[in-house]
């Protein structure tokens, strides 16, 4: 029961929130926000990753996942693409 209270939580939040896999950059969730700002319903988004939105090279995001993942960073501010 917590976790769908979770999840509904997450998902109804007013930001827009993307959680990114570290290692390959796939886009496991986002908020409803998320989908109505960048266009994609769920479903679309499972279906792309951040180097598909972000207008950084996969390098300097990959770079960037790993410092995160190290716990050195856990948030970011970045240009992207719209649908």
């Amino acid at each position: 029961m917590h976790i769908k209270r979770f999840i509904q939580t997450f998902q109804n939040h007013s930001a827009i929130i993307f959680v990114i896999h570290p290692k390959t950059g796939e886009i496991q969730g986002t908020t409803r926000a998320a989908q109505d700002f960048y266009g994609y319903n769920e479903r679309e988004f499972r279906k792309l990753t951040i180097f598909d939105i972000n207008t950084k090279s996969k390098e300097e995001l990959m770079a960037l996942m790993q410092n995160a993942s190290n716990d050195n960073e856990n948030r970011f501010i970045f240009n992207h693409k719209l649908k």
